[in-house]
């Protein structure tokens, strides 16, 4: 059986080169921004900082309301909602627009 900080760190491991997805309303893909591998610092108390985020094209208009982050292999591995666990300083998202994410803090335990 792991402990807590070996679970939270198998947890982040799973996001590695995986993607962070915003969604809008209707639940359609916004955009897709690629995770670093190790896409998080070692959790400490629970708590991992997302290393750097790429930049991406947005595929569709739309409000950002919802995201993911999944695995590289495209498996969800937490959903939240934007505004309550993400901050964007900008919601509206305009097709075609590039879409950065300057920080991310995850929040596994505690």
């Amino acid at each position: 059986m792991l402990s807590p900080l070996g679970q939270n760190a198998a947890v982040t491991a799973l996001l590695d080169g995986g993607t962070l997805c915003l969604y809008g309303r209707e639940n359609q893909r916004i955009v897709e921004l690629a995770l670093s591998s190790p896409a998080f610092t070692d959790p400490v108390d629970g708590v991992a900082e997302a290393r750097p985020i790429g930049q991406a094209m947005a595929v569709e208009d739309g409000d950002a309301v919802a995201y993911a982050l999944t695995t590289a292999a495209s498996s969800p591995v937490f959903r939240g909602l934007v505004g309550k666990d993400l901050t964007l300083n900008q919601t509206a998202i305009a097709k075609g627009a590039t879409v950065t994410i300057s920080a991310y803090t995850l929040k596994i335990r505690g």
